[in-house]
């Protein structure tokens, strides 16, 4: 990873010298990964939006870098709030290169949500149409329901239309994509697609079952109460709390943590059988 030094003016020499070791660190996989997440992204974001600068700076001098680090600065410029950042994204969102890369700059984009955004992101949209590209659809359509607020409502009924309601069309989509539906079904907050963010929780893939109950939860999905119940059965712990999790989000009684409890509570209120 080539880094450049932060600038003087907005940061002290200790800083500088902490937000480097952090970059450095991040570029440990066993330190920064998909499953254990990357604990030196909060570092940086602690930083404010001044750290967007260096951050944007890396993206720009390592165009094949490869890793979870590099996903989580595009992200981090997202989140940040930094308009300096744009030219970056917008940079990276015509990246040919790297599947992921375009749709992890959609997604920042949104977050920014600035309207000379809209120009790029209706041309990545094109593109991915053009080659069938779902999961840069999905992204492109977030992206623009917050930076084109005219046609907002066109763009995220747009993307309920990309998300299957059934199992048979949930199971024909490659994981990794159905991961950043369900992502992008959250983030832009389309409940009309929930009926397969709930099927999803029943995924033999386990990111995908994660990403589906985050989404019923922070939905607040009452639907979703008899997937979130089953998964309390799931075979990994981790599944197992975020089941337990999105059945407290859902129905707000954050008290009760016994599983079965729940069962109980569900079976009273006839909530415990899967829909057939």
């Amino acid at each position: 990873m080539v880094a450049a030094e932060p600038p003087a003016d907005a940061f002290s020499e200790a800083d500088r010298d902490r937000i480097l070791a952090t970059l450095k660190e991040m570029t440990d996989r066993p330190r920064c990964n998909r499953i254990m997440g990357c604990r030196g992204a909060v570092v940086l974001a602690s930083y404010g939006p001044a750290v967007a600068v260096p951050l944007a700076d890396i993206l720009d001098k390592n165009p094949r870098a490869d890793g979870y680090w590099y996903f989580e600065l595009i992200r981090l410029l997202g989140q940040l709030g930094n308009p300096r950042a744009l030219d970056t994204l917008h940079a990276l969102l015509g990246d040919a290169g790297r599947w992921e890369v375009p749709i992890r700059a959609a997604q920042a984009l949104g977050h920014l949500a600035s309207p000379t955004s809209r120009a790029p992101l209706e041309a990545a949209l094109a593109r991915a149409t053009a080659g069938d590209d779902v999961a840069l659809q999905a992204a492109a359509h977030g992206a623009l329901a917050r930076v084109d607020p005219a046609h907002a409502s066109a763009h995220r009924a747009a993307l309920v239309a990309l998300v299957p309601r059934d199992a048979e069309g949930i199971a024909a989509i490659p994981p990794v994509v159905l991961d950043i539906l369900i992502e992008e079904v959250q983030t832009t907050r389309v409940p009309e697609a929930l009926p397969g963010v709930r099927l999803a929780a029943l995924h033999d893939n386990r990111f995908v079952r994660a990403q589906a109950l985050d989404t019923l939860a922070r939905l607040h999905d009452t639907g979703g109460i008899p997937y979130a119940l089953d998964r309390l059965d799931d075979t990994l712990p981790s599944i197992r709390q975020k089941a337990l999790v999105a059945l407290q989000e859902i129905t707000g009684i954050r008290t009760m943590t016994d599983p079965d409890e729940w069962r109980r509570w569900c079976e009273r209120n006839d909530l415990a059988k899967l829909p057939e």
